[in-house]
């Protein structure tokens, strides 16, 4: 089908309503379902009902520069909210915009062009900026864009930003820098005249008009901007005094607390938490978006603890080896939609008028559906089912491939709309829907196709599943909820059960990687403890003692999942410090799962094992354990000592090992280890209550590698 004038495909979706299900959609309401569905009048927080029916809008429309007037333009009228905060306000001579039939000459205030703007036919003050010259002075959007992209008639207008870039023409423009053309360009920590430094040191330029305007362009730069430094972006980023100023820690909210424990330690639904440790939550959309989050926070977030960025970021800018980018300043406009696609800044929101608005908001709402163009990305939705629309296509923009996804409130309007392609472009989507209540997600929907632009093209499939539970929910048993029961019905399979059926398999199979093992299970313990923000491992290590083994690590274990090989004379007996902790011994092959562990010894055991195969993750995903580089002895501890004392012994690859101490007379008074070992860190001990004080020796051997330190025994 077409779209504004444009080339688009639909992506739309019929959902099974179920009464109880905690959502209340398709023809579910108050007097058929109370248990899902508010009562007339009654919203969820950050919405308001509708001042002409028992609609529920969200309050954040309240004021927002667009009119939700009687006539419902965008599906609200919200006049009883003081005039949608004055939104609604009838057009009179002196408001500042030529509207209501007003002319130059009966309104003159209103309707003069501005000098730079005297050339131009036609006045947009309306849609976000006087004229196209105007807007490329104010959002660096060029005469070219805004024609195609919003509709604007910029006839006579002198459009700069259109031709190619010129030094010396006093535009800024193309690929000029201060650098490669001083005499356009502003150095680096200058601004043009109207707009005002980024308040964290990259040099950014942003409109000053931006400072109190209502948006909170505050530290999380969820505009790109951060206006803080001028007296709190003139109040919208709330009170100056600081957590720091008033004698307390900053919470990851924002929020102030005595301590960390007072902090409410959950991030948001659809947030996830920074991985620098700073305190920040993050959309989880970020990851995988094809922008870098990494060690340096461009855009304000650190998600490399999340497998790169979900691939977005290299190692290099993960370890803060590249610094964050450098903006060239531009005479006559700021780093605004232009230099910053993608990230929620100056994105379309449509009116019943044909020309579209410049504005801070990603989505489309236009005639009761929900749109959005190529390349926009829209505000993570905070109802409880989203729906994840995902397009791509070999050929559909300017003729070359394309992908991306978005993430939308699945019941509102059960369709979605993208346009933009190119005309007659094949265009394939999938739909995978989302409880952002519990994580709990469907199976992703069999790929269709369509021709964009063509209203005959239509493509379907079949979807949905009779289980009891959705796949990747976590509900092993289909009870309507995931917690132990769930947990120990994996444990189960893990050490050589059966899951009751597929549904159950899929319901398991909670990170989506075909199979159920023990990151799945940590996953259900984040859920089972409110999945509350932890100090997550990113490394461990693991040590055989004689009778143990323990698990150091620098953060919190979810879980251990170990195959152990061994002879028929070996035993073993789990920690019970644990959430859950069960093994399975099968002739020689040991499998044993410990979830969520308290402490760092994993089991006691006797007789000689091999690990075979081995998971250890933290609250999300695996954790590196670090096998030995070298062969080496720790310090013995204590020393000088009585009787006893231990020795941790790194052995870098399998092979025959010695150790043994000597008295100074060279004689061999105790065998530690003697035999083969397999590469592993240990832990030795030594008794010499049956031999008398003084000084020892003792002496690591192994590949013709000698590792020797001094003992000395006080009794």
């Amino acid at each position: 089908e077409n779209y504004a004038g444009y080339p688009a495909i639909t992506v739309s979706w019929d959902i099974e309503t179920a009464c109880g299900d905690g959502v209340c959609n398709g023809d579910e309401d108050y007097y058929n379902c109370p248990d899902d569905c508010n009562a007339p009048g009654e919203c969820d927080d950050g919405y308001v009902a509708d001042c002409a029916d028992d609609d529920c809008c969200p309050e954040s429309w309240i004021g927002d520069g667009f009119e939700d007037c009687e006539d419902q333009a965008f599906g609200c009228d919200l006049t009883c909210y003081d005039n949608d905060g004055g939104d609604c306000v009838d057009p009179f001579c002196g408001d500042g915009s030529c509207n209501g039939g007003e002319t130059e000459a009966d309104c003159p205030e209103d309707c003069t062009a501005s000098e730079g703007c005297s050339d131009c036919e036609f006045d947009f003050t309306a849609y976000g900026s006087e004229c196209c010259d105007s807007a490329w002075d104010e959002f660096g959007i060029d005469c070219m864009t805004l024609e195609a992209n919003y509709n604007w008639d910029c006839s006579g207008c002198n459009c700069p930003g259109d031709g190619d870039p010129v030094c010396g023409d006093g535009n800024c423009s193309g690929d000029e820098t201060y650098e490669t053309c001083p005499d356009d360009c502003l150095p680096p920590g200058e601004c043009p005249d109207g707009q005002v430094l980024d308040c964290d040191g990259t040099d950014e330029c942003w409109p000053e008009s931006w400072i109190g305007d209502g948006f909170e362009d505050c530290e999380d730069q969820q505009y790109g901007a951060d206006l803080t430094c001028y007296d709190n972006d003139g109040g919208d980023c709330g009170e100056t005094t600081s957590c720091e100023d008033q004698g307390l820690i900053e919470c990851f909210d924002g929020s102030c607390a005595e301590t960390a424990d007072d902090c409410d330690s959950e991030c948001p639904a659809g947030t996830i938490a920074d991985c620098s440790g700073d305190g920040d939550c993050g959309f989880d959309t970020w990851i995988g978006d094809g922008y870098c989050d990494g060690a340096s926070q461009q855009y304000g977030i650190d998600n490399c603890c999340y497998d790169n960025d979900g691939g977005d970021c290299t190692d290099e800018e993960c370890s803060g080896g590249r610094a964050q980018a450098e903006f060239a300043q531009k005479k006559g406009f700021g780093l605004a939609a232009v230099e910053h696609k993608g990230r929620v800044v100056n994105m379309v929101k449509a009116e019943k008028k044909e020309v579209l608005p410049i504005s801070r908001d990603g989505v489309v709402f236009q005639k009761g559906s929900t749109a959005v163009r190529f390349n926009e990305e829209i505000s993570n939705p905070t109802r409880a089912l989203t729906a994840t629309v995902a397009l791509s296509c070999d050929a559909c923009l300017d003729g070359g491939p394309w992908s991306g996804e978005w993430i939308v409130a699945a019941m509102d309007f059960g369709y979605f709309t993208v346009y933009g392609f190119d005309a007659g472009a094949d265009v394939c989507g999938t739909v995978t829907f989302c409880e952002d209540t519990n994580g709990a997600c469907s199976d992703t929907s069999e790929q269709v196709c369509a021709v964009a632009g063509d209203a005959d093209s239509v493509d379907c499939v079949e979807g949905g599943s009779d289980c009891p539970s959705e796949a990747g929910s976590g509900d092993v048993n289909g009870d309507g909820d995931s917690n132990v029961l769930d947990i120990v019905s994996i444990v189960n399979v893990i050490l050589g059960g059966e899951f009751a059926d597929e549904c159950a398999a899929a319901a398991a199979d909670v990170n989506g990687d075909g199979e159920a093992n023990v990151l799945d299970i940590v996953q259900i313990v984040n859920g089972i403890l409110g999945g509350g923000r932890v100090d997550d491992a990113s490394s461990a290590k693991l040590i055989k003692s004689d009778e143990a083994v323990i698990l150091e690590a620098n953060g919190y274990i979810g879980g251990v999942q170990m195959t152990l090989s061994h002879d028929g004379d070996f035993s073993i007996d789990l920690t019970d410090k644990a959430m859950v902790a069960e093994y399975n011994t099968v002739g020689n092959e040991t499998i044993l799962v410990i979830v969520a562990p308290e402490g760092e010894e994993l089991f006691t055991y006797t007789g000689d094992f091999k690990i075979v195969d081995m998971i250890v993750a933290n609250s999300q995903d695996r954790v590196t354990v670090g096998a030995p580089t070298e062969f080496s002895l720790s310090t013995a501890y204590p020393n000088p000592f009585n009787p006893t004392t231990s020795l941790e012994l790194s052995v870098p690859m399998n092979g025959h090992v010695t150790v043994q101490v000597y008295n100074l007379m060279g004689q061999v008074v105790a065998t530690l280890a003697n035999g083969y070992m397999d590469a592993s860190t240990y832990t030795l001990t030594w008794d010499a209550s049956d031999v008398s004080s003084g000084m020892y020796l003792v002496k690591a051997e192994a590949a013709g590698t000698v590792s020797t330190q001094k003992l000395m025994l006080m009794k």
